[in-house]
């Protein structure tokens, strides 16, 4: 039985990643209507991904008895309404991260899809890429001990990622940076963060907005490891650094860069590698098992790996990071 589906947005990046995958990478998904205010942008994504049907207005498209479920791939700032129209719709929804602003918006989201019985799941293709999965896999099985330290880092030119879109540089309307790397740790750790200093800050684009672009966090997990995670907007164009690392308690190092490429290092002289790559012929991101999972979900009735309260969790977590960044103190989560 195929899933009949609709992307909301089709002018965010997100939208780019999952439009082919739902117009015919996954056979029990069929790409039935899209959505966007720019008539042009949504004309165009309906004739080159095949869905059946384009709107302006969102909440026509929420009106159309073929679609089942929803990716709303639109600013963080309008994601709120647009989750709780389409749970009262009863559209089971996928929600691209920042999934809510405020924890406000998060208990009002989740408090929707309960009340009128649909999956909500926030969009998080780093814990269905590959790499990060084998990865999660190896550590489970004890292949560097007990976890005790991570790091990871994010570099890319967000100039580039902003062009276009005024809000985006706004923390208001686009959120809290600096956090993304977060959830793919605690996804190999399985363990969450309980302490958080950060620093860091809008120091480079203030002419701009007052979205942070350079941001560090000193964490520490409830099983007690410590991790570290970078951040920076400012690089050049074309630069992406996206890196993480494992250390466990016996030495060896688990290493994944790029999303695609897995190191597992027990002794200086002993190494495994793993190398993904994805049907866009680009680093394997998980994008397309992230869809089938959501698929999978709903045709199973079954809880999404990433729900709306692991996502309120997250976003409590960037919260706290902004607060420590503020009054230089470490937050409690």
């Amino acid at each position: 039985m195929e899933v009949g589906v609709a992307v909301i947005g089709c002018g965010y990046i997100a939208t780019s990643n999952h439009l082919p995958i739902l117009a015919g990478m996954i056979s029990d998904a069929r790409l039935v209507a899209v959505a966007d205010v720019d008539k042009r942008r949504a004309e165009a994504a309906a004739k080159t991904y095949g869905a059946e049907t384009w709107y302006t207005d969102y909440k026509e498209l929420l009106e159309n008895p073929q679609v089942k479920a929803v990716w709303i791939c639109t600013p963080p700032f309008l994601h709120a309404q647009m989750v709780i129209d389409a749970a009262k719709a009863g559209k089971h929804v996928m929600c691209e991260i920042p999934m809510a602003l405020t924890l406000e918006e998060a208990d009002a989201m989740i408090e929707a899809a309960v009340s009128f019985n649909v999956l909500l799941m926030a969009g998080y293709h780093y814990n269905f890429a590959p790499a990060y999965v084998k990865a999660k896999e190896l550590i489970e099985q004890g292949k560097i001990g007990k976890p005790v330290m991570a790091h990871s880092s994010l570099s890319f030119c967000f100039k580039q990622w902003a062009l276009g879109k005024r809000w985006l540089w706004n923390v208001e309307k686009g959120g809290h940076q600096g956090g993304a790397p977060v959830p793919r740790l605690e996804f190999l750790l399985n363990s969450k963060i309980v302490k958080i200093y950060s620093g860091g800050g809008t120091l480079a684009f203030k002419k701009e907005g007052n979205v942070e672009d350079n941001v560090a966090w000193l964490v520490e997990f409830d099983n007690g490891a410590i991790g570290v995670t970078e951040y920076s907007g400012v690089v050049a164009e074309r630069i992406l650094l996206d890196r993480s690392k494992i250390i466990g308690d016996t030495g060896s190092v688990m290493d994944i860069e790029q999303s695609s490429l897995l190191r597992l290092q027990t002794n200086g002289l002993h190494s495994q590698e793993w190398s993904f790559r994805s049907p866009f012929e680009k680093t394997s991101e998980g994008h397309l098992e992230e869809d089938q999972h959501f698929i999978k979900c709903i045709k199973e009735r079954k809880t999404p790996r990433m729900t709306g309260k692991d996502w309120r969790h997250i976003l409590e977590t960037y919260l706290a990071a902004a607060k420590s960044r503020k009054t230089g103190k470490a937050i409690e989560v």
